[in-house]
């Protein structure tokens, strides 16, 4: 009995789980809307490195800090200066 209890509680756990889905991409902005040009777009998957957009509708230019980009001060540091940040991706144009 205990068994099949705590199997039903992990299935409603891990149900619930699935629907909250924390997947993002590379943070990669297409640079079709007028905000990705307002800032610099961290790169998800890399921490040294980030996502500029020059031309509306071409995907953004990634770029690489010689060590960590600093995301809330939009420039490149240091390792030290690094705060790891909830990823993202940039609002898309529909």
């Amino acid at each position: 009995m205990k068994t099949a209890l705590a199997f039903a509680l992990l299935t409603v756990c891990v149900a619930l789980s699935a629907g909250q889905s924390q997947s993002h991409g590379n943070g990669q902005p297409d640079c079709n809307d007028p905000i990705h040009f307002t800032r610099l777009w961290r790169n998800n998957w890399d921490p040294n490195s980030h996502f500029r957009c020059d031309t509306a509708g071409v995907p953004a230019t990634l770029v690489r800090c010689q060590a960590a980009f600093i995301e809330q001060e939009q420039r490149c540091g240091s390792w030290e200066e690094w705060q790891w940040r909830t990823p993202f991706d940039p609002p898309h144009h529909n």
